[in-house]
């Protein structure tokens, strides 16, 4: 308890919410498979950081239901979540998507890290920017195909590709 607060403070919270954060950190550990504090306090640090919105407590319990319900680990998807959540909030993404995507892609793979990196690198392809393209590049993706365009001709290109009859082609 008392690294994990030292950890919270060095993010620059004050000591009453880092205890606070700290137990939270404490319970994902003992509701999940995490083996220690250190590494289910930087799980939560990430969906945390992306989602500043919710209380932690409620992304724990987000992710410990399920954990329990649902064909993915709990300290799996918590990592999930720290490898894909920053991308996914920034293109609209709430916790509940995030989670569901991440659940549905580990039912058949079985496999949350390259679910996670492939969801985290569709998100930035569908992003289209400049800054995305140089994540891929950091990512060793390759992006000479790459659309980069302004975000309504992006929501045009995909409304294109996505018009069905049950939408009425919209």
């Amino acid at each position: 308890l008392q690294r994990a607060t030292a950890d919270w403070m060095r993010l620059g919270e004050s000591m009453e919410d880092a205890s606070e954060s700290a137990k939270a950190s404490t319970v994902l550990m003992n509701v999940s498979e995490f083996e220690n504090i250190n590494d289910a306090t930087q799980a939560l640090v990430s969906a945390s950081q992306a989602y500043k919105e919710l209380d932690k407590m409620d992304i724990v319990d987000v992710i410990n239901n399920i954990g329990n319900n649902y064909a993915v680990a709990t300290d799996e998807l918590a990592q999930g979540l720290q490898n894909s959540a920053a991308v996914l909030k920034t293109q609209g993404n709430d916790l509940y998507e995030a989670v569901a995507l991440l659940t549905a892609g580990n039912a058949i793979t079985q496999d949350i890290s390259k679910v996670a990196a492939g969801t985290r690198t569709i998100a930035l392809r569908l992003a289209g920017t400049e800054e995305a393209k140089d994540e891929l590049i950091q990512l060793g993706e390759d992006v000479d195909d790459m659309i980069v365009g302004t975000r309504a001709k992006m929501q045009g290109l995909i409304k294109d590709y996505t018009a069905v009859a049950s939408n009425a082609y919209e």
